[in-house]
């Protein structure tokens, strides 16, 4: 049953990010400031942190979360209100790349400190 829950929260974590990656962009905030690549950092580096959770493999972590990044900016330009960045996918890379240095030994930290502020629950094993 556990394993089951992770890999439909990784999948679910998965398809948030490409709502929202692909989704047009509305401004939410107040201010002209637009603070979208700490969401791309913080997001791919959430990302790598899952996947090497679940697969204990970095290499394969990091291919997969920096293909999803490459998806979801090569989309974004065929949604309206949305273009293709680099500056974004520099973003997700820097997320990906701080995500594999972290790699096993710091992920439960994160998870923790996620879990506390974000109010996800952690299930350590």
């Amino acid at each position: 049953m556990r394993r089951f829950s992770y890999n439909f929260g990784l999948i679910t974590y998965i398809c948030v990010i490409l709502f929202l990656g692909l989704y047009p962009k509305v401004r939410v905030l107040p201010f002209k400031f637009d603070p979208s690549f700490l969401f791309h950092f913080i997001a791919c580096f959430l990302l790598v942190l899952f996947f090497i959770d679940r697969t204990n493999n970095r290499i394969l972590s990091f291919v997969i979360s920096v293909a999803i990044g490459v998806i979801i900016e090569f989309a974004q330009g065929f949604v309206p209100g949305r273009v293709k960045s680099k500056s974004d996918f520099i973003f997700d890379l820097l997320g990906v790349v701080l995500g594999i240095l972290v790699g096993t030994k710091g992920k439960d930290s994160v998870f923790k400190f996620v879990a506390f502020f974000g109010g996800i629950g952690y299930i350590p094993y």
